[in-house]
């Protein structure tokens, strides 16, 4: 009888044993799952957190990335009005590039008529000189034909008068042509012209020709500038200046 009992004593015992060692790992595994899901609880949070940070980094970058792209078309709207206004102050250079060579070239074209218009002022005084050399010489020359007309006024006025002092009019001897011939009373080698006793009343009007002989002698050629009445006076042609006319030489008409 004692040994049923003790059997059954250590059954009970090994019963016991047992229950205890699952409950004491039962335990252990509880202990061991609540703390491996508290650890995952505070990953979790750690995760959530790390979760919203990153969501609010990722709405501060997407705030950054607003933000940047509002400066991207800010700039790159600048950057087009800048185009536009380089193209425009491109344009200006150029239109101011050749304004400036259209003002060069302006430039040359004044410079070159400057230097004509100093070369032509040299040439004018240079011709202004000579005018007042020939001038000069012209009036010595207007004086002396001055003096020979009144000198030559004189002598016609001594003629006209009939003074005994001034040279007598020869008398007209007409040819047989029926042409008067008369004779030169005056001759003036300085001005090249000579005063005949032919005058108005033998037919002589200015332009007339007439011809000078001495002892039937061609000499010259002279073409009547002033008629009077009784005599008239007459210019030696360019070709004949060279001619030994003297007074008592005869004319006749052409």
């Amino acid at each position: 009888m004692n040994s049923p009992i003790k059997g059954r004593l250590l059954h009970l015992v090994l019963i016991s044993a047992l229950l205890f060692c699952l409950t004491l790992s039962l335990f252990i595994m509880k202990r061991a799952e609540y703390e491996k899901r508290l650890a995952a609880e505070q990953k979790l949070e750690i995760t959530v957190a790390e979760r919203n940070s990153l969501k609010i980094e990722l709405e501060r970058f997407k705030q950054q990335k607003q933000d940047l792209e509002a400066q991207w078309k800010e700039l790159k709207t600048k950057a087009e009005k800048l185009a536009v206004e380089l193209v425009k102050e491109k344009e200006k250079t150029e239109t101011v590039h050749i304004e400036l060579e259209e003002k060069r070239s302006t430039v040359d074209i004044l410079s070159k008529a400057l230097e004509r218009e100093k070369q032509l002022h040299s040439d004018v005084n240079q011709r202004l000189e000579k005018i007042k050399g020939d001038y000069t010489e012209l009036r010595g020359q207007l004086d002396g034909i001055m003096e020979a007309k009144r000198s030559l006024e004189v002598k016609i006025k001594d003629l006209l008068m009939g003074k005994r002092e001034a040279v007598e009019l020869e008398k007209i001897v007409v040819k047989g042509r029926g042409l008067p011939e008369g004779r030169i009373l005056v001759v003036n080698k300085d001005f090249n012209f000579i005063v005949t006793n032919l005058g108005a009343t033998n037919g002589m009007v200015e332009g007339m020709r007439l011809l000078a002989y001495r002892n039937e002698k061609f000499l010259a050629e002279l073409e009547v500038e002033k008629a009077y009445e009784n005599m008239c006076a007459a210019a030696i042609l360019p070709d004949y200046s060279d001619a030994s006319l003297k007074e008592g030489d005869a004319v006749v008409i052409k």
